[in-house]
C-alpha cells in the first residue's frame, strides 16, 4: 500500500501567508498536491496541516520531520509513502512516478540529489529514525536520509523541484504557463 502525504504544516512566515491556499487556475495548492499523489496512484492520502480536520504535529515546532513522525504515527507506521511539500507545484506524476519506482526497486528511501523532499519512504521502519533524530533535536530531513539507506536520484527538470518560499518566487512561477 502506497501512502501519500503531503506537508502543509508551515507557518508560510517568508510568503506572508498560508502558501497551501494559494492558487493557480482556481485550484489551491494543497488541492494540486493531492490530486497529483492521487494520479501517482496513492492508496490513501494523509495531510499533515495544524488545522481541525488534519493530521496535526503533535510535537510543535519541529518542522517539516516533526510532520513525518505525526503522519507515521497516524499511519501506525506502515506501508510505503511518498510525502511531497506543498509548496512544490510543479512537481509531475512522472517526477513521482519515477521516485516511487527507484524506493521500491532498490527497497531503500530515495530523494532528488538537489532536495531532500520529495520522499519516498519504503517501510515504517523510518519512525524509529524519525523518532531518535527528534529525541536529538535534529530536526533536518537530510539528516533522516543520513540515518536510513537512502538513495538521491538525479533530476533532469530541477525547476520541477522549485521550493515557493517568498513572494516573489511565487509571481515568478505562477506566471509561467508551461509549469502550470
Amino acid at each position: 500500500m502506497l501512502f501519500g502525504a503531503v506537508l502543509a504544516g508551515g507557518r508560510s512566515s517568508r510568503m506572508g501567508q498560508d502558501k497551501a491556499l494559494l492558487e493557480l487556475d482556481g485550484q489551491s495548492l494543497l488541492e494540486r498536491a493531492v490530486m497529483l499523489l492521487k494520479s501517482v496512484g496513492c492508496d490513501q492520502i494523509l495531510v499533515s496541516r495544524n488545522q481541525p480536520g488534519f493530521i496535526q504535529d503533535s510535537l510543535r515546532d519541529k518542522g517539516p520531520l516533526g510532520a513525518v513522525y505525526s503522519l507515521l504515527n497516524a499511519a501506525q507506521g506502515q506501508s510505503q509513502w511518498l510525502i511531497i511539500p506543498v509548496d512544490m507545484p510543479a512537481l509531475t506524476v512522472e517526477l513521482m512516478q519515477l521516485l516511487v519506482a527507484a524506493g521500491q526497486q532498490h527497497q531503500q528511501a530515495c530523494y532528488f540529489n538537489s532536495s531532500p523532499l520529495p520522499l519516498y519512504l519504503p517501510d515504517g521502519q523510518a519512525a524509529r529514525a524519525v523518532d531518535y533524530l527528534l529525541q536529538q533535536d535534529k530536526l533536518a530531513v537530510q539528516g533522516l536520509l543520513s540515518s536510513l539507506p537512502a538513495r538521491g536520484l538525479p533530476c533532469n527538470h530541477p525547476q520541477q523541484l522549485e521550493n515557493l518560499n517568498y513572494p516573489g518566487d511565487w509571481q515568478r512561477f505562477s506566471r509561467q504557463p508551461e509549469l502550470n
